[in-house]
């Protein structure tokens, strides 16, 4: 997988290759002033580990959550914050109070209700009619909805992050990036 940055102007910067499931970042540390590098485990833990540094700054709250856009259909990602975001001896809340997560195609069910479920014809109809592709004619209003609130907080965003994301695109262009070969295009605040 890569991680994305875009920087001020809006344009990608280059991909940094997240190797064997961690992420490493060097930087200079203000109070030794020496040259410093961490290594994070993956990047869902660099994920939960910015949500509770910005909770205890205050840039993170209830009414400024971390917005999260994901192609995927599956809640794999919802499931692992449920049980890892309060993993420390300061509690903080659910993470839903915290991060706000969009499936612009749809999603399956929920991983601890497909667990529990005894009947998996029906679970595996639940989940179909739950998710969508790009151009589907016969969308849902609720995924239309939802693939316009994701691209208004493309449009709106300060700080774009991209994790495992190929930039396909027609994924682009459901969320208000528009590609032009390497290039990414991403609209100001209107």
């Amino acid at each position: 997988a890569s991680l994305y940055g875009f920087d001020r102007k809006r344009e990608a910067s280059v991909p940094k290759d997240i190797l064997q499931r961690q992420f490493v970042t060097s930087f200079k540390n203000p109070a030794t002033k020496a040259d410093e590098t961490l290594i994070y485990r993956n990047w869902i833990h660099v994920l939960i580990n910015m949500v509770r540094l910005g909770i205890r700054e205050g840039s993170v709250s209830p009414e400024n959550k971390v917005k999260i856009i994901t192609f995927n259909y599956d809640t794999i990602l919802e499931y692992v914050l449920d049980r890892l975001f309060n993993q420390t001896e300061r509690k903080h809340g659910l993470y839903s109070d915290y991060v706000e997560i969009l499936h612009v195609h749809g999603a399956i069910l929920p991983i601890g209700e497909t667990l529990t479920c005894t009947n998996l014809v029906e679970v595996t109809k639940s989940s179909a009619e739950g998710i969508f592709v790009v151009g589907e004619e016969d969308s849902s209003e609720a995924i239309r909805r939802t693939r316009e609130k994701a691209a208004s907080w493309v449009r709106n965003s300060r700080k774009i992050y991209a994790a495992g994301f190929s930039f396909a695109k027609s994924n682009c262009a459901l969320i208000g990036i528009s590609k032009d070969g390497n290039h990414l295009r991403i609209p100001r605040k209107r």
